[in-house]
């Protein structure tokens, strides 16, 4: 076979055909003896055929059995031509290329139906990722939603009531002493709640802070959660460049979800790493453009698996990221801390610095 252009792999019985014919790189075709030492072809063609192998070889049997019961067998058995002995040469060469145009045509085949499916893939990947933009743009919608009307409508009530108490507390002279001291506590109790918990509550669900840009924005939460645990933030140089007077040139969407990262993987290290300090650094990567996020613990750890990574802290990051075009990574071990990482390609970004009013 070789003088008519085939790569050819000869085995000297059943068992060795078995081996060359079960290999991931297996020949496309396979010219097999019915009477052989050990296996037969017949019991060959059988486990081929069974074989969990997606792709498996095309089958010549060939025997000197020449009746239509043996040849109907050996179809049965798997084979896909029988041709018997002794054979003329050329009718051998003719039912080859006959076998080959049938394997080029199953390979175009399959090199079809993976596109198709590999399209589908992608076309529902992009359907994923963009739902998962819509439904966080919506939960942020929500949020700012709230968070303007807790800082406009409910703190300015707030101020009403404030002023209206600390006035009937001023005129009404005759109330005892006790009462009076009172009602003074429970005023300034009503300004504290609205100065302190409902502006942190009101920042919180939005974070009018990322309007500005993303270094101020982290900054910011370093503040707020280095009262209880030391937190290292590294923004480097080129972040920093692209982030002056008040401006940046990061998109405000890309701004915003890394944020909700660094809040989410923060609060997730204060209530189950038992970590002792932090880090976040934030850089770009000039060889892929690509801004690039860290989040690192030294608390104990876990072992990664599938139920781990379907927490609701750690899906929300996942979608924060998935939402921005970005990847997602995350790095524990058992004593040895945990690391997330995103990663999110700057090539359509520009380098415009803008405030967002």
């Amino acid at each position: 076979m070789t003088e008519l252009g085939y790569d050819v792999v000869t085995c000297v019985d059943g068992d060795e055909a078995w081996d060359a014919l079960s290999k991931d790189d297996h020949p496309e075709l396979a010219i097999l003896d019915w009477m052989m030492p050990g296996m037969d072809g017949l019991e060959l063609c059988r486990r081929l055929r069974a074989s969990p192998h997606p792709e498996t070889p095309y089958i010549l049997l060939l025997t000197v059995r020449g009746g239509k019961e043996d040849m109907v067998l050996g179809l049965q058995a798997g084979a896909d031509d029988y041709l018997t002995k002794p054979f003329d040469r050329e009718e051998m060469r003719a039912r080859i290329r006959v076998g080959e145009r049938i394997v080029d045509l199953q390979r175009q085949r399959l090199e079809q139906e993976t596109r198709y499916y590999v399209t589908q893939l992608e076309k529902t990947v992009a359907e994923l990722q963009d739902s998962r933009s819509r439904i966080v743009g919506a939960q942020e919608e929500v949020r700012r939603a709230i968070a303007e009307e807790l800082h406009g409508h409910v703190q300015t009530q707030m101020t009403v009531l404030s002023m209206q108490l600390a006035d009937a507390v001023k005129d009404a002279s005759e109330l005892p002493e006790e009462l009076r001291e009172c009602l003074e506590k429970i005023a300034a109790d009503l300004d504290d709640l609205r100065e302190n918990e409902i502006r942190q509550l009101s920042h919180r669900l939005h974070p009018s802070i990322i309007r500005l840009n993303l270094s101020a924005g982290l900054r910011f939460l370093q503040d707020q959660y280095e009262r209880a645990i030391p937190i290292s933030l590294d923004i480097t140089e080129d972040v920093q460049g692209r982030e002056t007077g008040g401006g940046s040139s990061f998109p405000l969407n890309v701004r915003l979800g890394l944020y909700r990262v660094v809040e989410e993987a923060l609060g997730n290290a204060m209530k189950h790493s038992e970590a002792k300090g932090i880090q976040v650094r934030l850089w770009i990567s000039e060889q892929d453009s690509t801004l690039n996020l860290t989040i690192q613990d030294d608390g104990k750890g876990f072992v990664p698996d599938a139920e781990t990574k379907r927490s609701i802290g750690l899906l929300t990051i996942q979608d924060y990221i998935s939402a921005i075009g970005g990847e997602f990574t995350l790095e524990s071990a058992p004593g040895r801390g945990t690391k997330i990482s995103a990663c999110v390609p700057m090539e359509s970004w520009g380098n415009t610095t803008t405030r967002d009013g």
